[in-house]
């Protein structure tokens, strides 16, 4: 008897189908893993733009000893602090003059020694971040597909309680897809292609100027070429559409969005009194994008510069940097229309395009160019220190070293850190707005596979 009930028991279960995972499910799947393991992957990215950072400010202030000096003299308290700085970095200076400038010299290596360590984290992180993104298109595109199929009414009109969707898409209290996608449509210039290719362009440029012949340097050419980057990195940035907004420049509030000011010779250079803040509107998640400029841009819509007196610096940050003080409440997320899904999922699957376009030409172009660049101002430390030996003309040539590494490196923070920045908030946002689309589509009778939602926590 027993025999018969098991045998009856597993015939039962072998009946019983096992339901396979939708393509769309497994799609969501390998995009939110993948996604999971770029973040991870981005921290090393931070990671070493911290520790170029840190090096920098090493070098400048055993410059800013060096060149304090009388010719020729030392003291104890000198040379001890020159080497608790760069005891840091597990360098030593010793008594001498000459061997300060040698610490600075491999101060100098160590920073391109970071900066190829950082490239090599980019492309890491852009190789992970591509295979999500690739992934979670083609679930894009397969949800836009079976929104199709949908009923026209939706059979639940509540609003949709999400906290972290409407966090990651709130603009100034308002969700609305329109203003959603015109708002994170100001800072996605900074990856288009203009943008690869001008970026791409400036290294070229200043891999030119670090192939200087180092025993014939002639300073006006330098600042002539520093001039034509100064007017390319403009075009650059000239395509951010900024509000009209005046935003209070208080030293809090510099040193929040912009902690490490960049003072390189005339390029990059920020007086105290020659500062300023634009934005952005607000963008998704209640962020902007602002820059530092000098006082000499005046109040434009956007960023012109017809002059090389126009120095600035970008970032992506959050409101809260301004005003730490403002608080933003919790939003219900209104049910979208059918049209307004459909259009939000055509809108990403453009936005994810011009991620996946980025990333190829980036990784196969811009990189390879920055690497370049920096193998010139490798060679153009190791030429000036080995091949110049009158010490006038060895002063006039460490200038314009520390003049063009330092233009090397503004120019590749542009796109290493503030172009990934947009690219992987981007990316962060147009989850969200899939998610969006996702919850408000579980309100319509339809024929979609639920298991291929996304969960909201």
């Amino acid at each position: 008897m027993r025999k018969v009930l098991l045998d009856n028991l597993l015939n039962e279960q072998s009946n019983v189908a096992v339901e396979s995972p939708s393509k769309g499910e497994v799609l969501s799947l390998l995009s939110e893993a993948a996604f999971t393991n770029a973040e991870v992957a981005y921290m090393g990215v931070e990671d070493s733009q911290f520790d170029i950072e840190r090096l920098v400010d090493i070098a400048a202030g055993l410059e800013s000893i060096n060149e304090s000096l009388p010719v020729n003299e030392i003291d104890d308290v000198v040379l001890a602090g020159v080497n608790a700085v760069v005891g840091e970095v597990g360098l030593e200076a010793k008594g001498v003059v000459e061997d300060i400038k040698e610490t600075i010299r491999r101060v100098w290596r160590a920073i391109i020694g970071a900066i190829r360590k950082g490239v090599r984290q980019v492309k890491i992180w852009l190789k992970v971040l591509f295979d999500g993104t690739e992934k979670f298109k083609q679930h894009v595109d397969m949800l836009s597909g079976k929104i199709t199929t949908l009923a026209k009414i939706p059979k639940d009109k509540k609003d949709i309680t999400a906290p972290l969707v409407s966090g990651a898409l709130d603009i100034d209290g308002e969700i609305s897809p329109v203003l959603i996608k015109d708002r994170l449509s100001l800072v996605t210039p900074l990856f288009s292609k203009q943008m690869v290719a001008n970026v791409e362009a400036i290294t070229a440029m200043v891999e030119g100027m670090a192939g200087v012949d180092v025993t014939n340097i002639k300073e006006d050419s330098v600042s002539t070429d520093s001039y034509r980057v100064k007017k390319k990195v403009s075009q650059v940035l000239g395509g951010i559409v900024l509000s009209k907004k005046d935003l209070p420049i208080k030293d809090r509030i510099m040193n929040n969005l912009f902690p490490t000011t960049p003072i390189v010779s005339d390029l990059f250079e920020f007086a105290d009194s020659a500062r300023q803040i634009h934005s952005t509107e607000t963008l998704p998640g209640n962020k902007a994008f602002y820059v530092l400029s000098s006082r000499f841009m005046g109040k434009h819509e956007k960023i012109k510069v017809d002059s090389g007196a126009l120095n600035f610096l970008g970032r992506l940050g959050s409101l809260s940097l301004i005003n730490p003080g403002i608080k933003f409440k919790e939003n219900k997320l209104p049910v979208l229309t059918i049209a307004e899904m459909t259009d939000l999922c055509n809108f990403v699957s453009s936005k994810l395009d011009d991620v996946i376009y980025f990333n190829d030409y980036y990784t196969k172009r811009s990189l390879k160019s920055s690497e370049k660049m920096f193998d010139a101002v490798d060679k153009l430390s190791k030429d000036i220190y080995d091949k110049i030996d009158d010490e006038d003309n060895a002063i006039t040539a460490q200038d314009v070293f520390r003049h063009i590494s330092g233009i090397s490196r503004e120019v590749y923070g542009l796109s290493g850190a503030v172009t990934l920045d947009v690219v992987r908030y981007t990316v962060k946002t147009c989850r969200s707005i899939i998610k969006y689309v996702e919850l408000s589509s579980t309100r319509y009778e339809d024929d979609l596979d639920e298991s291929t939602l996304l969960e909201s926590k």
